[in-house]
């Protein structure tokens, strides 16, 4: 069986300021991830278009799209993606804002340590996994459910006997339920 590789997650900082894009990118280098960086947010979003980020972090203030318009817009288009804003203007409002309407997993106001950074970062990516597990194990249980509904429908009755740990066993063939699905509906 062909053994499956993980995609890296990818990481993308939006600042106007190239200087500040710069000093992230040296702070975040060695991590394990696919690092980005757009000067906007037009440019972000066209990042965005190409493949699938992670998490963006973003400055507030930049012209021609506000933080709070950029993840407005990513949350609507790549609702996956987990986003964060980093900003020097700290303004209770615009972080309210920002929260309510771009779906915003963090608030971070600058200046801030390096390790800060790299830990809220990684806090977001593991919150990004769990979601995408939960997603995941969400499909499986659907499935299930349906494959059970179809031979419950073909064989009335055939699903009411349980046994340890709640698992179904299906009388006439004394298989579990797990062993059935594999049986008639192989992977």
């Amino acid at each position: 069986m062909a053994e499956t590789r993980e995609r890296q997650h990818t990481v993308m900082l939006v600042d106007d300021e190239e200087k500040l894009l710069a000093a992230l990118s040296r702070v975040l280098r060695k991590e394990h991830y696919s690092l980005i960086t757009a000067r906007s947010g037009p440019d972000a979003l066209g990042h965005m278009a190409k493949g699938p980020v992670d998490v963006v972090v973003t400055d507030q203030q930049m012209p021609g799209m506000t933080g709070i318009e950029l993840l407005r817009r990513v949350k609507a288009r790549y609702p996956d993606t987990i986003r964060m804003v980093l900003t020097g203007h700290a303004d209770i409002c615009v972080a309210a804002a920002t929260i309510n309407e771009g779906g915003v997993y963090r608030f971070i106001t600058k200046p801030v340590q390096d390790e800060d950074l790299k830990l809220a970062i990684r806090h977001a990516l593991a919150q990004h996994d769990l979601l995408k597990e939960n997603k995941r194990l969400l499909r499986e249980v659907k499935t299930r459910d349906r494959l059970l509904e179809e031979l419950e429908h073909e064989h009335p009755g055939i699903t009411t006997k349980r046994v340890s740990a709640g698992a179904l066993m299906v009388e006439e063939t004394g298989l579990s339920l797990d062993e059935l699905i594999l049986r008639y509906f192989p992977r």
